[in-house]
């Protein structure tokens, strides 16, 4: 082969006779070469960490989520992980969770700092260092007192809030702390101030460096409502906590739908590879894919509190159901139910959505009212009466009875009724007559 160059007037001639097979070998060389140097570092990259997982999984979990705080995907996908290793992951915790993630025992991790959204590093290292100075916090007002509030502003301590973070050192729900953030951070600014000026309470409690604040789990133990774990997920990325389906849990077990991880199961076991199903969860990431010229598809992360499922929809679908698939809303799913062969997911294509009322209109038979004797008045009964009326645009058909201590009668009337089931409806009726007062037969 002859390569001519032109340099200066001159004609340099240079001949290559073996540059073919120099570039064959090139060419060959590059067909394994690179591939074997890379499977070989792939190997021992994953020979360590297999092991690391193997015989020190908290070790390995807690440091893979320090190394992925500011990625929230990877968060989830790690915490379903330790999930699956049975591996438990505690909620953010003010006086005991450092910055990054740490490991507490053999099969528990503390939740760090630097992964709750809006909490930033230098805000989580001062809180820190100010439980390291000078022992751990008593409630938040002792917290706004001591913690510099430049450094941790109202927007860091509502979102400390919201992940549950003084759900251990206070009596109150997450919604009233949030409500009450400014009176407490005012609180702590004067205290500061009065602090600097030299001027003290004289019966104020001063916490010690030593001194351990040890306050019954029992006492503090709360339950939080949907509102405040929607507020955890947009922090955390998760519904650490609880969740909002649990408090359906035998509503929908009524309803005989399988839970997530129950059709997982199902499909492994190899008895159906795929099947239409319907499947109950809320929503809690979407995004949409290119599937072709000009046209896409969205996906839906549903989160139904043992597993997660993509579930797709085409356009068509899509369009047509797109204002009730809205986030953090328990919404009900029926399509075919199969696991993705390139992700091995589990994962819908979406045919039908409908929501929580609809499927209590589709599946109930009956709403069961039960009047108690010692729970019930004239004027509760006229109450009663006027919420049925109320809510009656619906197709289930209501029964009552009235309760004494020795039998229970049925309540008969002139003409049947029949309602639309939703939680309003249960609420106001559990409301006057009874938490217990309540039940739906289903189909």
């Amino acid at each position: 082969m002859k390569i001519y160059l032109f340099y200066n007037y001159d004609l340099v001639l240079l001949v290559f006779d073996n540059f073919q097979k120099i570039f064959d070998k090139m060419e060959k060389f590059a067909g394994y070469g690179f591939n074997k140097s890379h499977s070989v570092a792939y190997a021992m990259l994953s020979y360590q960490t297999a092991y690391l997982k193997t015989y020190f999984p908290t070790e390995f979990f807690s440091a893979a989520l320090s190394s992925d705080m500011d990625n929230t995907n990877k968060i989830i996908n790690l915490l379903n992980a330790c999930k699956q290793s049975n591996i438990k992951v505690n909620l953010p915790d003010i006086n005991q969770s450092k910055y990054k993630f740490y490991p507490v025992t053999n099969n528990i991790i503390n939740y760090g700092l630097g992964a709750i959204k809006g909490v930033g590093e230098s805000a989580a290292l001062h809180i820190n260092e100010v439980i390291e100075d000078n022992g751990f916090f008593s409630d938040i007002n002792d917290f706004c007192c001591r913690v510099n509030l430049n450094t941790v502003n109202s927007g860091t301590i509502e979102s400390l809030i919201s992940a549950g973070c003084f759900d251990c050192i206070s009596l109150k729900s997450r919604s009233h702390n949030i409500k009450n953030v400014q009176n407490y951070i005012s609180h702590g600014h004067k205290r500061q101030i009065d602090i600097a000026a030299g001027q003290n309470e004289l019966f104020s409690e001063v916490v010690t460096k030593n001194e351990n604040i040890n306050i019954s789990n029992s006492q503090n133990k709360t339950n939080p409502t949907n509102d405040e774990l929607t507020k955890e997920r947009k922090v955390l990325g998760y519904y650490l906590s609880s969740h909002p389906m649990k408090s359906y849990s035998k509503e929908l077990s009524d309803m005989n739908l399988k839970s997530l991880q129950d059709i997982n199961n199902l499909i492994l076991a190899g008895s159906n590879s795929k099947f239409n199903s319907t499947i109950a969860g809320v929503i809690i990431d979407s995004r949409s894919q290119k599937i072709s010229k000009n046209k896409f598809i969205t996906i839906y992360k549903v989160d139904d509190g043992t597993q997660q499922i993509n579930v797709s929809f085409f356009e068509d679908k899509y369009l047509k159901y797109k204002n009730i698939l809205k986030e953090d809303t328990i919404l009900f799913f029926h399509g075919e139910i199969f696991i993705d062969d390139y992700d091995s997911q589990l994962s819908m294509k979406a045919e039908k959505v409908f929501s929580l009322d609809d499927a209590r209109e589709q599946y109930s038979k009956y709403l069961y009212i039960t009047l108690s004797s010692n729970m019930v008045s004239k004027q509760k009964i006229y109450d009663i009466k006027n919420i049925f009326e109320t809510y009656d645009s619906g197709k289930t058909k209501l029964l009552l009875s009235f309760k004494t201590r020795d039998f229970i009668a049925p309540i008969n009337s002139d003409k049947e009724i029949y309602v639309k089931i939703t939680d309003s409806l249960i609420s106001e009726i559990r409301a006057i007559a009874g938490n217990d007062s309540v039940t739906i037969k289903y189909q």
